[in-house]
């Protein structure tokens, strides 16, 4: 996916969420970098970015969303739980060395989390006034 970038239709109209937004999108090419050079240490900083991301980002949004009472909030934070897992299991096989593996798997999340924001996170455009 290394075409996508963020553009202004993405916003949802929180400043914190869409800098969080832009912030994945520029993560993209950090990993792709990090598969190019074959580097575990940019690869760790990559994991470590996203298992922060997957509580910081993740926390902002539910709480917006609970207090404009969102309708899809329940399948919203469905969608986080499942994303949350899979940084579980790819901070596992880190563990385990096993670097192809998760290459393999951040650059997937990444591809599923910028999905994510353009066909889910989308919805809530409007719900902010900031």
């Amino acid at each position: 996916m290394s075409n996508i970038s963020w553009t202004p239709n993405l916003e949802v109209g929180d400043s914190e969420i869409d800098h969080h937004h832009q912030e994945l999108f520029k993560l993209v090419s950090m990993m792709d970098s990090a598969i190019a050079e074959n580097s575990n240490d940019a690869l760790e900083k990559i994991v470590l970015f996203l298992e922060h991301y997957v509580v910081d980002h993740f926390d902002a949004e539910e709480a917006l969303m609970q207090s404009t009472k969102y309708p899809d909030y329940e399948f919203h934070k469905g969608e986080h739980a499942i994303f949350k897992a899979r940084i579980q299991n790819i901070r596992t096989d880190f563990e385990k060395k096993d670097t192809p593996k998760v290459m393999y798997n951040v650059r997937l999340f990444v591809d599923k989390m910028i999905e994510h924001i353009q066909t889910v996170d989308v919805r809530m455009a409007g719900l902010a006034k900031h």
